[in-house]
């Protein structure tokens, strides 16, 4: 659609200044790295698997990272109300092809 990594680099770099972190658009082949003091512009010249699925492989992830994830799912499922769960809403706010990102929503 439209090319706004650069417009929101400054939100990140304020928002997320005490992190490191990496914003990259598939579609255009290019990001920025922010290395907690100065943000980078990035290009990778090897298409990686993670960076054409999305996904990270589990040989990349830290060692506890499973762990985390496991502790976001139950949190999550504990803090659900059945009863009150909307699928259309959810999905006017986040929309379905986005869902295979969420780690709620994995297997």
């Amino acid at each position: 659609m439209y090319n706004v990594l650069s417009l929101v680099v400054s939100h990140f770099q304020d928002r997320f200044a005490d992190q490191k972190w990496l914003i990259y658009d598939l579609k255009r082949e290019y990001g920025y790295y922010y290395d907690l003091s100065t943000v980078t512009e990035v290009r990778f010249e090897e298409k990686e698997s993670h960076l054409l699925t999305g996904m990270l492989s589990e040989d990349l992830m830290m060692h506890d990272e499973k762990l985390f994830q496991q502790m976001w799912k139950e949190y999550f499922k504990s803090i659900a109300i059945k009863e009150r769960i909307n699928p259309r809403l959810h999905r006017q706010h986040l929309p379905v092809r986005f869902w295979k990102y969420l780690t709620e929503k994995q297997k």
